[in-house]
């Protein structure tokens, strides 16, 4: 019986150094530096804060939580030549810092979806079989995005836009 006490005992202490090493090696013991505020703002012609523009606090080494809006159901279009028409299936997703741009795009996905449509359907496969046709539409693809969100929204609302499916037959 004394045996088996020693070895519950021996674990215990095994798995409780495991954890205090852990912990201690992690910097979970480490006293947390005094709080930098960095300040990032958009600045006005005069070099005051424009108006309307938000003052974002973030403090030092912090980083910017990224959403990701997918744009649904996909995008299919047809394009090309009347003879022989060719489909292309796109998924689109863009990235924001800001939370509140993924209500914005909600409320006015049926113009950005739209305008996404027209700039798909003008396509020429030839171009969009290269990557740089495929970088090039991406990059049409965010200004398109950009554009209706600046109307509604006021500013860069959106960082990038990435193709989570590209099929083109």
């Amino acid at each position: 019986m004394k045996k088996i006490i020693i070895i519950v005992v021996a674990v215990l202490l095994l798995v409780g150094g495991a954890v205090g090493a852990t912990l201690f090696l992690t910097g979970a013991f480490d006293e947390k530096p005094a709080d930098e505020d960095v300040s990032e703002s958009v600045e006005g012609e005069d070099g005051e804060e424009g108006e309307g523009k938000s003052k974002k606090k973030m403090k030092k080494g912090e980083k910017l939580e990224t959403f990701y809006h997918h744009i649904q159901p996909e995008f299919v279009v047809n394009f090309g030549a009347r003879a022989r028409p060719r489909f292309l299936m796109l998924e689109v997703s863009a990235s924001t810092h800001d939370e509140k741009v993924l209500e914005i795009m909600d409320t006015h996905m049926p113009e950005i979806r739209n305008d996404l449509l027209l700039l798909f359907g003008t396509q020429s496969s030839e171009r969009l079989l290269t990557t740089e046709g495929k970088k090039e539409l991406r990059e049409q693809t965010t200004n398109v995005i950009l554009k209706v969100l600046e109307k509604h929204y006021g500013e860069d609302a959106i960082e990038e836009v990435f193709f989570t499916r590209f099929v083109m037959q």
